[in-house]
């Protein structure tokens, strides 16, 4: 059985409020989300509920493991009871509220923040609490926290939230979090692989475009190649950008996927041979000697600053921006033989709710603020903005906020009009698929083409 990912459009409808709820439900990318009716009871009502349903005390610490100080989080819950009691002005935002004003704000429940990585945390980690879990934590194992019952549906408790709303947030990420029809997790904020360069190395036309072809990514790959000495590594661990541009070779389909797999829930013989096809355009790179895993000594290249090209994720630009001052420049993850289109692979940074939590209904709607409200996003781009990630909504005001980032604003801004095509990664909602393409994908010896035995069939299945 190939196993049942959670981009498989599901066919699911409202029920109504006494019932279990289910969040969003299409059977296509293009189908309209089914509409989310507004609250039979005032949303601000929820703490209250919550706390006589669990029978806690108005002074509950509510613990959430976020990426995030406890001054930014004890002022983003602030502005949600301050936004959920009428207490902010109609002019008055994220990016301009008072500080002053929201340390002046007391509210019924206190914050403990436990600092966990951009990334996430394990579900190891999370496991280690016991019963003691944070209400609300970010974690980097979502299908693994959700098969060991760490998290827990969040369907009850977002099904009538009105910041679920097709118009505010994009769908691949938010049914990246839906498991057999529930929803385990809100996304927080996204991020995407690219191709990093030193500019030492690469030409001033070749790196001119953000936009390119993987043709494109092979013209420049060899006129590195012809420009430099030996030394020079023209693409670093090419074999990293497999699970990306397997579509490339999917002439007859714009619908792109993560390491084919739509493809091949469909028609396995043609995921197949863009497989190949796929695997033959890196071996090229490898028996060519453009691209290299390792220098001769055992180094990385990219470490040690003889790699002209590489690959790796938004999220880690700040550090490359600083390892290599006023040499670093950035090209989209091609995603077509010969056009340029933008087609985002993102990754989902997802935050759960605590199977063990006393105040579900306050750490869903608490967890929901802060990842869809464009007030709280854009206060915390205020206070902690992090470069190389990109908002899960669509709103206007909030993209520009990201695009004014002086180190990632230009490809947030590429991104904005293109991410509603976005196609999910694996890395996160699904780690242990991801982790076997990486194993099957890592054990062959690109330099050697007699040792490659790359099959679809040992990844998903028959």
């Amino acid at each position: 059985m190939i196993f049942r990912s959670i981009f498989k459009k599901l066919s699911v409808s409202l029920l109504l409020v006494s019932l279990v709820l289910t969040v969003f439900g299409c059977s296509s990318k293009d189908s309209e989300f089914p509409s989310i009716e507004p609250p039979i009871t005032s949303v601000s009502n929820s703490i209250v509920e919550e706390t006589e349903t669990a029978s806690v005390t108005e002074n509950y610490k509510l613990t959430v493991a976020l990426p995030y100080s406890e001054e930014t989080v004890n002022y983003l819950f602030k502005l949600y009871y301050a936004k959920l009691n009428g207490m902010l002005s109609n002019d008055e935002t994220g990016s301009s509220i008072s500080l002053d004003f929201l340390d002046s704000i007391s509210t019924p429940y206190s914050i403990e923040v436990i600092y966990v990585p951009d990334k996430g945390t394990s579900a190891s980690s999370i496991s280690s609490f016991g019963d003691s879990s944070p209400d609300i934590f970010l974690t980097n194992e979502l299908d693994v926290c959700v098969s060991n019952g760490l998290c827990r549906s969040l369907n009850d408790y977002c099904s009538v939230n009105p910041l679920f709303d097709a118009d505010n947030v994009y769908y691949d990420p938010m049914m990246a979090c839906v498991y057999s029809e529930n929803l385990y997790a809100v996304p927080h904020y996204l991020s995407i692989p690219l191709i990093y360069g030193n500019s030492d190395f690469v030409s001033e036309s070749d790196r001119s475009d953000f936009k390119i072809s993987l043709n494109d990514l092979y013209r420049i790959v060899t006129n590195t190649y012809d420009a430099n000495d030996e030394e020079v590594v023209c693409i670093n661990s090419a074999v990293t950008l497999i699970p990306y541009i397997s579509s490339a070779f999917d002439e007859n389909s714009t619908n792109a996927s993560y390491m084919l797999y739509e493809l091949y829930c469909s028609n396995p013989e043609l995921a197949e041979a863009c497989f190949d096809d796929t695997y033959e355009f890196v071996l090229d790179l490898y028996q060519n000697g453009y691209s290299l895993d390792k220098n001769e000594d055992g180094s990385l290249p990219v470490i040690s600053r003889n790699a002209a090209l590489w690959i790796a994720d938004s999220s880690e630009i700040s550090y490359y921006s600083e390892y290599y001052p006023n040499r670093l420049f950035i090209m989209q993850m091609p995603s077509e033989l010969d056009a340029n289109t933008t087609i985002p692979y993102v990754s989902v940074y997802p935050l759960c709710v605590s199977k063990s939590s006393l105040v579900p209904q306050l750490a869903a709607d608490f967890a929901s603020f802060i990842s869809l409200d464009s007030d709280a996003i854009l206060l915390l781009n205020r206070l902690e903005s992090k470069a190389g990630f990109l908002p899960v909504v669509s709103n206007s005001v909030v993209w520009d906020a990201y695009i004014s980032n002086e180190v990632f604003g230009y490809v947030a801004s590429v991104y904005e009009t293109e991410m509603s095509n976005s196609v999910c990664s694996f890395d996160v909602i699904n780690s242990g698929l991801n982790s076997k393409i990486i194993n099957v994908i890592s054990s062959n010896d690109f330099n050697d083409s007699e040792e490659i035995n790359i099959d679809l069939v040992d990844i998903y299945g028959e």
